[in-house]
């Protein structure tokens, strides 16, 4: 059996996606190996055709779906993974060369933990260093309490590929909004299992930088987060006021980061921190008040 199915849903990004199988095709491989499997969301040019250079440097299989967004495309790759474990990654994402070693290493000592690896932003620009401030934060608030870790992004996580199927995969109710891999991790400490941070396990996102690109992924966050409130709400998970801990907590965890920033890099920052804040609550509120659920 392959040790590891490294799944990658993808939608309208191929150059994107080719530079990440680039740096996937350098990965030093685990003991069994690994394949890659492609979802394809229902991109209107099928990318089969694009990926056929990659078949002779990858084990890879490239699935296909209607759009339906990426907790769907991951299970769809889930149904189809031949490896022991799996290992998630978006297709903005450049890997380093020892992340599926460090992600192994990880798993054969802790084989029940949901495995979540550091990621840093590619640098360059004001919305990616933002981003970068904003991770920081999130990742020290809910990974660093002393309780243990309870939230890793699903552009760089692994996991079983048994206990995930026994989890039931991602919840597909959350497209279009997003966080169903926020779902997803308090789904698996609720049933008793624990989160497990290596940040050996590196990679870079390098995610395409706007204005508007910048609101609409806050935006969607905020819808997803209401949607995700809900959810938990009803299984006794957890409650809104544990993320009103989270923002009474955030001007004290971004002080010294923005102190240590150049002036101009500084006021930009705080600029696109509020609007960050701004287009959360949008999308929360617009869910809210309009979702039939």
């Amino acid at each position: 059996m392959l040790t590891f199915s490294i799944i990658i849903p993808t939608y309208g990004r191929p150059d994107q996606l080719r530079n990440c199988l680039d740096t996937l095709v350098e990965v030093d491989p685990p003991g069994d190996g690994f394949e890659v499997l492609v979802v394809d969301d229902g991109t209107p040019e099928p990318l089969e055709p694009q990926l056929k250079p990659w078949r002779d440097r990858l084990e890879l299989t490239v699935l296909r779906q209607e759009n339906a967004g990426p907790g769907p495309a991951r299970n769809l790759g889930l149904a189809a993974a031949r490896g022991r474990f799996i290992a998630f990654t978006d297709d903005d994402c450049l890997i380093d060369r020892e992340w599926l070693r460090a992600l192994e290493s990880a798993l054969e000592e802790h084989p029940e933990a949901l495995i979540g690896g550091r990621t840093t932003q590619q640098p360059g620009d004001p919305y990616s260093e933002t981003n970068q401030l904003i991770f920081d934060a999130v990742h020290r608030f809910y990974n660093e309490s002393g309780q243990g870790a309870s939230f890793f992004p699903s552009n760089n996580m692994a996991i079983s590929a048994e206990l995930l199927r026994d989890v039931g995969g991602f919840d597909p109710q959350f497209f279009p909004r997003a966080s169903e891999d926020r779902e997803l991790c308090d789904r698996w400490r609720h049933l008793g299992h624990d989160l497990l941070y290596v940040p050996e396990a590196h990679l870079i996102h390098a995610r395409p930088a706007s204005l508007q690109r910048y609101w609409r992924q806050h935006f969607t966050y905020g819808r997803g987060a209401h949607h995700y409130h809900r959810l938990r709400a009803e299984r006794g998970s957890g409650q809104l006021r544990d993320d009103a801990v989270f923002h009474r907590r955030l001007p004290g965890m971004l002080r010294q980061p923005l102190k240590e920033l150049p002036l101009k890099k500084r006021t930009t920052a705080l600029a696109l921190l509020g609007i960050w804040q701004l287009a959360n609550a949008a999308g929360y509120f617009k869910e809210r008040i309009f979702s039939p659920s």
